[in-house]
């Protein structure tokens, strides 16, 4: 599964980027988003700079939830937990040295790459962020069953995979909030 990640999707988790990269929102910012792949020099440089710029996780209400009781929130997307509430302070996903499947809180499998340099890298293929230059995170879903005599369950999964995803409410994180009231102000 490995091969066929890294080889075919050109996926990857491990990338050395800035967790706390700021995007420069100012009209003579060098941004990669600004930039065609075509016009692209360097395509390593290029797919790290992407990938810092769209592909790091940064925990917000969207992924904490909220907490009625105000107590440290922890991510859905297995991030970590904040030290206090409020703060959004998580430390990102564990290292890891090799590729291995995990079990995930709705009972689905994942397929997760090794990440050694970045904990807030976000799993892509350099390949279709490049194209789009824009968000696009790979899950790669595991089904045990017989392609010729598939599981009920297994495609029920997928189903409310998709469904939930398709379907999530976008949570405006704090710093979202602080952009839009800076560009109104100014």
């Amino acid at each position: 599964m490995e091969k066929y990640a890294s080889n075919i999707l050109n996926m990857t988790a491990d990338v050395d980027v800035n967790e706390n990269h700021i995007t420069d929102t100012s009209p003579d910012s060098i941004s990669p988003l600004k930039h065609r792949f075509c016009e692209c020099v360097d395509r390593r440089e290029d797919a790290r700079s992407l990938c810092q710029e769209c592909m790091v996780h940064q925990c917000n209400n969207y992924c904490l939830g909220i907490d009625t009781k105000r107590r440290p929130r922890e991510c859905r997307f297995d991030y970590g937990r904040e030290s206090e509430y409020g703060k959004e302070d998580t430390a990102g996903k564990p290292r890891c040295q090799s590729s291995h499947i995990v079990l995930n809180k709705r009972g689905i499998e994942h397929f997760q790459m090794k990440r050694t340099k970045s904990r807030k890298a976000v799993q892509h293929s350099r390949i279709l962020l490049q194209g789009w230059r824009g968000n696009c995170d790979i899950q790669l879903l595991i089904y045990r069953s017989h392609p010729d005599k598939p599981d009920v369950s297994e495609i029920e999964n997928v189903c409310k995979y998709v469904v939930a995803y398709a379907n999530k409410k976008n949570h405006t994180s704090k710093k979202e909030k602080e952009a839009i009231q800076n560009i109104i102000q100014t």
